[in-house]
């Protein structure tokens, strides 16, 4: 299934990464290292990575989060306001209909 991901970018990701870390069980090397590991995915979503963006939506997210201590939703959230960015099937985009009068 193709996704469609779309961004435009609002801060470093050094700043995510900060923020990432703020939320975390501590400042260790491994929490470092998955912190940069979602921080790199949030920047592959946001070029349109495909497997980037099924990893954001996926429970494997959630696992690796909640490894370092941080809510999967906050990483996303973070991802959203970051990079303005949506992530949704393909298939689930309305197609508009021109005999639509709110399409008009």
């Amino acid at each position: 299934m193709k996704t469609a991901c779309k961004h435009s970018p609002q801060i470093s990701a050094k700043s995510i990464e900060k923020i990432l870390l703020r939320h975390s069980i501590g400042n260790f090397p491994e929490v470092r290292l998955v912190v940069a590991m979602l921080t790199r995915t949030i920047l592959d979503a946001s070029n349109h990575q495909r497997d980037a963006c099924d990893f954001m939506r996926s429970k494997r997210l959630d696992d690796w989060a909640n490894h370092v201590g941080i809510e999967p939703e906050f990483v996303r959230e973070v991802a959203s306001k970051a990079f303005i960015l949506t992530i949704e099937p393909l298939a689930d985009l309305p197609t508009p209909n021109a005999h639509d009068p709110e399409v008009l």
